[in-house]
């Protein structure tokens, strides 16, 4: 989300007490609004035809220089920052939602996005204010303390917008906090400070706080002027200038190897002549490991999850990217799941200039000019929406119609949202069992598995499909479609024109593979930690525990073999046996693990 400006109302009316019984909350909301509405200068209001506020924007040390414009009564808006890592445009012309970022590169916001952007311009262009509260539905939820004052939380949701958690001090009416319900997570917003424009408010101090990965700031307001001049041509996307990035001469495309391990791709990349190891993620604008940086000795912009470095030039197999900033994060908990190193994850920045081929099969990537791009014959390309960064496709899982986050940067089959599961009655059909899902910042992710019993993807279909329930929702779609789903594809996006084909290939009918050891391993230097053991699974059954050392695997050293290798060991056929050398508090021994097929067992213990 593109940090925001929000206007305030400044006089105090006398408080609105909670509603009677016989008044609806509905009935309650329109009221404190009228009175908001009446605080922050009434008639005053309709006089206001634009405003034009110019903001410095603080994020850890980075400053940057904002322009927003406001045409309240034509339902448009257009924001500019001028650097760091949110630099670019966005605006919303009365109908379409769009961003361009700093390379020029255009893209139009639909679905969800275009949702979220319709809620931010109603709170942004004090739609609250309005006589008609900008046709939003509106709520009374409850009243609430907050930092020692008495509030009023209202439900807003604009027409064709998300919703937004509203609080109005019950003391003053001055809208205290919204929290807007974005797909991609809740962004938080506060204001203090007001200043008069024109008859009306404007909130000087506005603090955001943000999903994690995209970091927290604030705004000053420097100026505010109500009623310059503005036209349509404003708040329209601008034409795209793309051009900060260049391929070898004479070439339409170029073709780099990628490896393929836990389900992920991984592709090299260049930083000033040193070669790199990335992790390939559709949903990711790029981030660089801040280990790689204190080893490249790069200069560093901002801190803590605002932190960045400034490239002149980023390589891709041969594509030079001019001019970028990519995030900086510790991934080194990435590279202990993982078991490799990983200096920077990679997608966005490639797939918005270029057509991205995922040949999994051939263990390749192709980059192609969107110019020279040939569509593949005999294939109907399935239509792209787009969540943020995250491309998004529709399929029917188990007939009942599902929207698919298609993620490479997941190495799971289907991963499919509790809500989903729970709306259609999905527990009683499919009978899931305890599994180990995977690992993530946050520790151990905990969940069930199951089969389901048919997904399509457009003409695609695929039996018997493994989905992987997790305890806790996903942030976009129903369901994300990981690489264990498309590595039996050859996978083509073209993110310009929002197309994205699925080409089967020699594995497309090969089974799903996952852990049978029932226990979770990451990396621990030269060995493999046990971090996690289901109950009552073949990792409990052989007797190992929390902490032990995996040093060797089938006789070979843990260390050569690789964590990737490991797991496949760990994913063979049920009833196989894998030797293990394990080391416990300085002591040694081998173990025996039988492998179990949990969803077989669960089969056979059924009535």
């Amino acid at each position: 989300m593109r940090c925001s400006i929000f206007l305030l109302p400044l006089l105090s009316l006398p408080a609105v007490a909670a509603p009677q019984q016989i008044e609806t909350q509905d009935a309650h909301a329109v009221k404190l609004l009228a009175a908001a509405r009446e605080a922050s200068g009434g008639t005053a209001w309709d006089r206001v035809r634009s405003l034009h506020l110019v903001a410095k924007r603080q994020s850890g040390d980075e400053t940057s220089d904002e322009d927003l414009w406001l045409d309240p009564t034509g339902g448009r808006f257009v924001q500019a920052i001028a650097d760091g890592q949110n630099a670019g445009r966005s605006g919303f012309d009365g109908s379409m939602a769009w961003v361009s970022d700093p390379d020029g590169s255009v893209r139009t916001e639909t679905g969800a996005d275009r949702a979220d952007r319709i809620a931010e311009l109603w709170w942004r262009s004090d739609e609250w204010a309005r006589a008609d509260r900008g046709r939003a539905a509106a709520s009374w939820l409850r009243e609430e303390t907050l930092s020692g004052r008495t509030i009023d939380l209202l439900r807003v949701t604009p027409a064709g917008g998300t919703a937004l958690d509203l609080a109005l001090d019950r003391g003053s009416h001055l809208p205290v906090r919204v929290v807007a319900h974005r797909a991609g997570g809740d962004v938080v917003i506060r204001f203090s400070d007001w200043k008069r424009v024109d008859g009306v408010s404007v909130a000087r101090r506005i603090e955001i706080d943000q999903p994690a990965a995209t970091g927290s700031a604030i705004e000053m307001i420097v100026t505010a002027e109500a009623n310059s001049r503005t036209d349509a041509a404003q708040f329209a996307p601008p034409t795209s200038t793309q051009a900060d990035y260049t391929s070898p001469a004479e070439t339409i495309s170029v073709e780099l190897p990628m490896k393929v391990l836990n389900g992920h791709v991984f592709i090299s990349a260049s930083i000033a002549k040193n070669r790199l190891n990335f992790m390939f993620d559709t949903g990711s604008a790029a981030v660089l490991d801040q280990g790689t940086v204190a080893r490249l000795a790069l200069p560093t912009h901002g801190d803590g999850s605002a932190s960045a470095v400034k490239l002149p030039d980023f390589s891709v197999g041969g594509v030079v990217l001019h001019r970028q900033t990519l995030a900086v994060r510790d991934l080194s908990a990435l590279a202990m799941v993982e078991g490799v190193a990983i200096d920077g994850i990679v997608g966005y920045e490639l797939l918005k200039r270029l057509v991205v081929e995922l040949d999994y099969d051939g263990r390749r990537a192709v980059l192609v000019k969107p110019d020279g791009f040939v569509p593949p014959g005999g294939i109907t390309p399935l239509p792209l929406s787009f969540v943020g960064h995250m491309p998004v496709v529709t399929g029917r899982l188990d007939g009942t119609s599902v929207t698919l986050a298609v993620d490479t940067g997941n190495g799971m089959s289907l991963t499919v949202n509790p809500a989903f599961v729970q709306a259609h009655g999905l527990t009683d059909r499919w009978h899931p069992v305890p599994a180990l899902l995977g690992w993530d910042e946050t520790g151990l992710i905990r969940g069930t598995i199951a089969r389901a019993a048919s997904l399509e993807i457009g003409v695609q279909g695929i039996a018997q499909p493994l989905v992987y329930l997790p305890s806790q929702s996903e942030s976009v779609g129903d369901a994300r479609l990981g690489g264990s789903i498309l590595r039996r594809f050859d996978v083509i996006f073209d993110y310009r024109h929002g197309q994205l084909w699925l080409q089967p290939n020699r594995t497309s009918e090969r089974p799903d593979l996952y852990n049978r050891a029932g226990l979770w391993l990451n990396r621990d230097g030269d060995t493999m930690q046990v971090t996690a053991i289901l109950k009552d699974g073949p990792a409990d059954h052989a007797g190992l525990e929390l902490g032990d050392l995996v040093e060797s695997v089938g006789g070979d050293k843990a260390a050569a073999l690789g964590l990737p290798d490991i797991r496949l060991r760990l994913s063979g056929q049920s009833g196989d046996a894998v030797n293990l050398g394990v080391r416990r508090k300085g002591d040694y021994r081998n173990v025996r693990l039988i492998l179990a097929d949990p969803l077989a067992v669960a089969v056979q213990r059924e009535p």
